[in-house]
């Protein structure tokens, strides 16, 4: 059977930044469920004062994510993740300081990502649930 690797891609869509799945991993073949790092599991107030550092967990966002681990893969996304303009080393160094948060509450992810993946479900405190609204949708953003 072949391993299996969770991690993200490069722009020439090379495998970067992976885990190796264990043998028996619970993750694998569960529903993906990607969930936003900053404003929806962590405390956020702007770029420029958190763009450095790790805030604290919201409340109840780590018990969520423990329980929801039992049905999702869970996959970390944020916008930090994108090495855009040469910013592969504060990514590497972003990405350890989420890990090690994560790892410290006991909490096993699928990945950490910046692009929006096959999820089955997203979890954000920036979007808007699409159903059928569009007039809704453009009144509330007017």
């Amino acid at each position: 059977m072949p391993t299996e690797l969770r991690g993200t891609f490069d722009k020439e869509g090379n495998l970067e930044d992976y885990e190796e799945l264990p043998e028996g991993s619970e993750m694998k073949g569960q529903p993906i469920l990607c969930v936003d790092w900053d404003g929806t599991l962590v405390e956020y107030d702007n770029w420029e004062s958190d763009g450095n550092r790790i805030r604290e967990f919201k409340p109840g966002a780590v018990e969520s994510l423990k329980a929801l681990s039992r049905k999702f893969d869970i996959w970390i996304f944020s916008t930090r993740f994108n090495p855009i303009k040469g910013r592969t080393d504060y990514v590497r160094k972003i990405k350890g300081m989420i890990r090690e948060a994560l790892e410290n509450e006991g909490i096993l992810v699928g990945g950490l990502t910046h692009e929006k993946g096959p999820a089955q479900w997203f979890i954000d405190d920036r979007a808007i649930e699409f159903k059928d609204n569009w007039r809704e949708i453009t009144k509330r953003l007017m």
